[in-house]
């Protein structure tokens, strides 16, 4: 075996010098700040959501679920706060088969309007597709009371309820 030149071995025995700390992280307020500043639509912006919404929801009649995604995330771009363009992606999420993402996007339009019945329709009809039908129910009932009228949430109900009776 060689022998290491000495002037290499010297090297090797040197201490490496300490690194310098490293800065602090920065605190999360000012990013939390800037996402409100930019949530906060413009009447521009709230012109420009509702036409992509519309696009979105033009796409996924047409089963061009690729492109109304893109839409419906544009329009989240331009106005955060569109309950719509959340549900159009819960409802994108859904026609491919994706349904944790469809509650996740369906709970966001809800907790941006409330006391919209299809939204809670939507919801349930993903949480039934993961089979919690107990959440389902519990949305199902929700849409029935902002629209006594919603036959298909009434008899929707009728066979969680029978399926989450026959899994105890």
């Amino acid at each position: 075996a060689k022998a290491k030149p000495p002037a290499k071995a010297a090297k090797a025995a040197k201490p490496k010098p300490a690194k310098p700390a490293k800065p602090a992280r920065r605190a999360a307020k000012p990013k939390r700040a800037a996402k409100a500043v930019a949530a906060k639509a413009s009447p521009v912006n709230a012109d420009e959501a509702r036409r992509l919404v519309k696009e979105g929801r033009r796409k996924l009649r047409n089963a061009k679920y690729p492109e109304a995604r893109e839409a419906f995330q544009a329009a989240i771009k331009s106005n955060g706060k569109s309950a719509a363009a959340h549900a159009g992606l819960g409802e994108v999420s859904f026609q491919m088969g994706r349904f944790a993402d469809a509650v996740r996007y369906h709970r966001k339009a809800i907790e941006r309007d409330r006391n919209n019945g299809k939204y809670h329709t939507s919801l349930a009809n993903a949480y039934y597709k993961l089979r919690d039908y107990a959440r389902a129910i519990a949305h199902w009932k929700r849409a029935l009371e902002l629209d006594p009228s919603n036959s298909l949430a009434r008899s929707y109900i009728r066979i969680a309820q029978q399926k989450l009776n026959n899994e105890r």
